[in-house]
């Protein structure tokens, strides 16, 4: 499928894609400037922020927010699809490896579609969810990366929407 079908797919799915420049705290995603990049999970759970603690060719852990030496990210802002890529330059990007059941590995970066999200904002939530290009271009299907509590780590999962909204917390990410 052509980039941009799948543009046009994005723009017209059941989120508003938004642009979240400028943002900090606890709202959504914003590539203004890097930061942490968290969910808020239930009770038990808690705050989880993407940490590249693993390094490369290793599936992506979480840890609690506050957590001393988080990693920070840039990431996709607006409609523009770009690499969830560890700030400062570092060459490690968030790879969906879809060989490996859909897990997110830490690779180094090489500018391919299994590293590249498209950033879909929800406003009523006030977050981010991060959908997979390669996703959209080999599956033809809207999945985003997600948290796993079971598993302690990143994933894909099919976006779960309703309307303009998000409806599930280990989607919605954001910078605490």
């Amino acid at each position: 499928m052509k980039r941009g079908r799948i543009s046009a797919i994005a723009a017209a799915g059941a989120i508003a894609v938004g642009s979240l420049a400028g943002v900090a705290g606890a709202g959504p995603a914003s590539a203004a400037s890097y930061t942490h990049l968290c969910v808020d999970g239930p009770s038990g759970v808690g705050s989880q922020c993407i940490d590249s603690e693993l390094g490369t060719n290793q599936w992506v852990i979480t840890l609690p927010s506050g957590t001393s030496s988080l990693t920070n990210w840039t990431y996709p802002t607006g409609d523009s699809w770009a690499r969830i890529q560890q700030a400062d330059n570092v060459n490690y990007c968030l790879q969906l490896d879809a060989a490996a059941n859909n897990e997110v590995l830490g690779q180094k970066c090489n500018n391919n579609e299994p590293e590249e999200w498209i950033n879909l904002y929800d406003a009523t939530a006030k977050r981010t969810l991060f959908e997979s290009v390669w996703a959209l271009e080999n599956y033809g299907t809207a999945d985003c990366l997600a948290y796993s509590a079971s598993k302690g780590g990143l994933w894909l999962e099919p976006c779960q929407t309703s309307g303009t909204k998000s409806l599930y917390w280990d989607q919605q990410w954001g910078t605490s």
